[in-house]
C-alpha cells in the first residue's frame, strides 16, 4: 500500500501555532496520510549563526506535534555535517520509506526562487510539489516559471482533492490557496515578542513556551 506523505521543511525557530494549522489544512485538503516536518540543521540559504541549537528546536517541534494526528517531526537533516539540500533529503527519504509517495510542500515565495536550488530540475522530476499561495498575486509568476522550465502543473486553485485521482507516478506541481486566521504568524514575530518581553501564548504551544523559558531562548526575559 502506498502512503501519501507531505514533506514540510523549515528551521522552526521556534515552531508556532501557524505551522500546526498550516500542516493540518494541507493534510486535509490533499487527503495525505501523514506530514513529516523536516527540521533543517544547516539550511544553505540562511545564516546558521542566528538559528537556535537544532536539538532544542527538535525538542520544541516534537512536543508541539505530539498530539496532532498525522503530523510528525523528522530529524533526517540533523544527521548531516554539511548544509542540507532538499534533493539529498528526498533521495534519502525515498530510500528509507519506499512505500511512501512524497509531496514536497513549499510557499509560493520560496518556490519562485527554486532556480537557485541544487539540481532543481531533477528535484522537480523526482517528487510532486504542493505550492502554497498566501497571496494570489504569485499565481501568474509561478505558472510562468513552470512553463519556462517545462514542468507540468495542476492549476486547480481550490479543488485540490483532484490530487487523489492523479496517477501515483505522475509527478507534477499542485497549487493550494492557504487562508487562515493564523496567516500572519511567523517565527520572526515570535522571537521579537519574546525579546521584548511580550506574551506569546496566542502564537505558541504552552509546552513550547516552557522550553523557551527554561532555556532562556531568543532573549527571553
Amino acid at each position: 500500500m502506498i502512503n501519501r506523505v507531505g514533506l514540510l521543511g523549515g528551521t522552526f525557530n521556534p515552531v508556532h501555532l501557524g505551522h500546526i494549522d498550516f500542516g493540518l489544512k494541507i493534510k486535509d485538503a490533499f487527503e495525505l496520510d501523514l506530514i513529516r516536518y523536516i527540521l533543517s540543521a544547516k539550511p544553505p540559504h540562511k545564516d546558521i549563526d542566528t538559528i537556535t541549537d537544532s536539538n532544542l528546536r527538535l525538542q520544541m517541534l516534537d512536543i508541539a506535534l505530539e498530539n496532532q494526528d498525522g503530523l510528525i517531526s523528522c530529524d533526517i537533516e540533523l544527521k548531516r555535517e554539511k548544509p542540507s539540500y532538499t534533493i539529498d533529503t528526498i533521495k534519502e527519504l525515498r530510500e528509507n520509506f519506499p512505500t511512501e509517495e512524497h509531496y514536497f510542500i513549499i510557499g509560493s515565495d520560496s518556490f519562485l526562487k527554486i532556480e537557485t536550488w541544487k539540481n532543481y530540475i531533477d528535484l522537480l522530476k523526482m517528487v510532486s510539489f504542493i505550492v502554497v499561495f498566501r497571496k494570489e498575486s504569485h499565481r501568474e509568476e509561478v505558472i510562468n516559471l513552470l512553463e519556462k522550465i517545462n514542468i507540468k502543473y495542476d492549476d486547480s486553485w481550490f479543488n485540490c482533492k483532484k490530487i487523489a485521482k492523479s496517477k501515483i507516478n505522475d509527478k507534477k506541481v499542485f497549487f493550494y490557496s492557504y487562508k487562515s486566521d493564523k496567516l500572519s504568524f511567523s517565527s520572526t514575530i515570535v522571537r521579537e515578542k519574546i525579546k521584548n518581553g511580550e506574551n506569546i501564548k496566542d502564537l505558541v504551544d504552552l509546552d513550547v513556551i516552557d522550553i523557551i523559558k527554561g532555556n532562556n531562548l531568543y532573549g527571553n526575559k
